[in-house]
């Protein structure tokens, strides 16, 4: 089967491959039929054992390389699509892939290396985007600015015509194809990043002038909004580990993340293994990698920690309200379930991922219908992993809902389950005694 029928066969059905894999490595012609994701273990099985037959066929390797990937088996997945490149080196197909996994395994510095050699052999807009996403999640922002601002002229219509067209609200009309929106909304956060507030502002409201009503583009506006006119109370943190920045924010006697971390270490996802949400809403956790994963100098907060910050923020029932973003949040029962943000917190509905508890039903842990499933409740709730523990089973986490002002505290997190972290910063910062995980 020929590269492209197998890419038509796959694609589409896949979660992982949503606006940052299509710009990534695809035309939307590419993502023509559904797949049928219950089967690929089947699949797997029938790879391989043509594979063992016929050890070297590219397409296969591709194949079931995709199959790995589609089941978060990165370092499988790597070794397949590897395969498939050491039979035909210029398979940009196969290099742009492995190249995603690269940076869904925190390995930007190979994933650079791909797109760059897919950008030799097939230069276009959507590698420079890709690239643009590995510089960014490395934490080096002028280069992702300079390729997502190639992306932009690598089109027909250069920067200029484009927010002419923006500004005369004619822009939805000329430009059907997403890759507009995300890469002026990947460049505004490469320039928040870098607290060019103006810059990041300019590029979040052309994307909302193709996209008004997209909730993470204006939550990321607000962002920026309020970092430049709150400036004293922010700061940038980097993680040595990765390279990546951090907003943090001065809350009362304490200082916090302004942001859900987003560091890769092994076990953790992507909400629906989608590598934007990590850019949105961070990493999910197990309790277990949750207590060491916060870089030297922060930790995952207890009970007691969380407490003083609700008592700041005026109580429990009240605090929910205050800390929540003032976006992206969904409504309940026609009451907005949006916050205010009176602090900077900017917490977000990061949902959570169920998938590694070892029995099937998830009885109890879904309160609407529009949560179900093993990733749940993105949008609906926030879900924060305590180092507070119930019993060796269990340990507490922070939810906060989209129909009440208030903070809960869930005693009855089960340790397997994958929540969000926001680290607070020690009071003796610099120890180094603390355990925390390295750069893997």
């Amino acid at each position: 089967m020929r590269k492209k029928a197998l890419i038509k066969s796959l694609f589409f059905g896949i979660p992982v491959l949503a606006a940052f894999i299509t710009l990534a490595c695809f035309t939307q012609a590419d993502l023509a039929a559904l797949y049928d994701q219950d089967n690929d273990d089947r699949a797997i099985e029938e790879i391989s054992a043509a594979i063992k037959a016929k050890p070297y066929d590219q397409d296969a390797l591709f194949y079931r390389g995709i199959l790995y990937y589609g089941k978060s088996d990165y370092d499988r997945a790597i070794e397949d699509f590897s395969a498939a490149i050491k039979i035909k080196p210029d398979d940009h197909y196969a290099l742009c892939m492995r190249g995603l996994v690269y940076v869904f395994k925190g390995n930007y510095d190979r994933a650079i290396e791909d797109f760059s050699t897919v950008l030799k052999i097939k230069p276009d807009h959507r590698a420079l985007y890709a690239r643009g996403n590995a510089y960014a999640e490395k934490g080096n922002y002028d280069q992702a600015i300079e390729d997502f601002s190639a992306a932009v002229k690598t089109k027909p219509d250069d920067i200029d015509t484009l927010y002419r067209r923006v500004y005369t609200r004619y822009l939805g009309l000329y430009f059907k194809n997403v890759a507009w929106v995300d890469i002026l909304y990947r460049r505004g956060y490469a320039y928040y990043k870098k607290g060019n507030y103006d810059k990041a502002i300019e590029d979040y409201n052309a994307a909302i002038m193709i996209k008004p009503d997209d909730q993470d583009i204006l939550n990321s506006r607000e962002l920026a909004y309020y970092a430049k006119a709150n400036s004293e109370l922010f700061s940038d943190f980097t993680d040595n580990r990765d390279g990546k920045k951090y907003k943090t924010v001065v809350i009362g006697t304490q200082t916090w993340m302004a942001e859900n971390l987003n560091y890769y270490a092994s076990g953790s996802k992507c909400y629906n293994n989608n590598l934007v949400n990590c850019q949105k809403y961070g990493r999910l956790y197990d309790w277990n990698t949750a207590m060491k994963v916060c870089p030297i100098g922060w930790h995952l907060p207890s009970k007691e920690e969380w407490q003083i910050l609700t008592h700041f923020a005026g109580g429990d029932e009240v605090a929910g309200k205050k800390l929540k973003a003032k976006n992206v949040w969904d409504d309940y029962e026609g009451n907005s379930g949006k916050g205010t943000n009176d602090y900077g917190f900017f917490a977000l509905p990061g949902g959570f991922d169920s998938s590694n508890l070892s029995f099937n039903s998830t009885t109890g842990l879904y309160r609407h219908s529009n949560c179900s499933g093993y990733f749940s409740c993105v949008g609906d709730d926030g879900n924060w992993w305590l180092s507070s523990e119930s019993n060796s089973h269990n340990a507490y986490h922070i939810l906060i809902l989209p129909e009440d002002d208030g903070v809960h505290y869930a005693p009855n997190g089960i340790k397997d389950i994958l929540f969000s972290v926001r680290c607070l910063q020690d009071l003796n910062f610099g120890d180094k005694s603390i355990t925390t995980i390295k750069e893997e």
